[in-house]
């Protein structure tokens, strides 16, 4: 009997993209965290990102990306936004 075998490779894809968005509406009683005389505030929050990730034989690699606007009813603070950025590569061969 005559049996034979071979292992072989080959690269191997895989990518992986998600992404989302929202909105939120928050009351504080006490915005301003004082012991007296409490400021009462409702807050206006959107906020959205994406993610991406893709490991291959040769490369690992991923990203994330969100991005936060809050909007402040009785203009008890000034609106603010906010970013944020992450990820890494690496690459092997």
């Amino acid at each position: 009997m005559l049996c034979g075998s071979s292992v072989g490779s080959g690269p191997v894809l895989a990518g992986e993209f998600a992404s989302g968005a929202g909105y939120s509406l928050a009351h504080d009683s006490n915005i301003t965290r004082v012991p007296t005389d409490p400021v009462a505030e409702w807050t206006h929050t959107l906020y959205g990102g994406f993610a991406y990730r893709e490991n291959t034989v040769d490369l690992n690699a991923r990203l994330l990306a969100q991005a936060e606007a809050r909007y402040f009813a009785r203009d008890t603070f000034s609106d603010d936004s906010s970013f944020f950025l992450d990820g890494s590569i690496v690459f092997s061969r």
